[in-house]
């Protein structure tokens, strides 16, 4: 499952990813992994409320969308409130 303060991580070698563990987990843990997902357009409330994380962790960022993409548009909306 996703979570924002990931136990795992993915890996891509060739058309195959592994997940592999970034710490040791304890047996019955859950593991888990930042999907980081891609959202393509704008991203409205519909894309959050449909994407929304509650991974419990104290890092949460309530949501699974990726910061960078989420970061890329917080700066087009600030240019366009810049300009009204």
């Amino acid at each position: 499952n996703h979570g924002c303060d990931p136990n795992c991580e993915t890996v891509q070698d060739g058309d195959r990813i592994f997940i592999e563990a970034l710490r040791g987990i304890k047996t019955g843990e859950e593991l888990c992994y930042d999907y980081h997902l891609q959202v393509p357009g704008k991203i409205t409330d519909k894309e959050r409320k449909e994407y929304a994380c509650f991974c419990g962790s104290p890092k949460c960022r309530g949501t699974q969308i990726a910061p960078e993409i989420l970061a890329k548009q917080a700066k087009k909306d600030e240019k366009k409130n810049k300009a009204k």
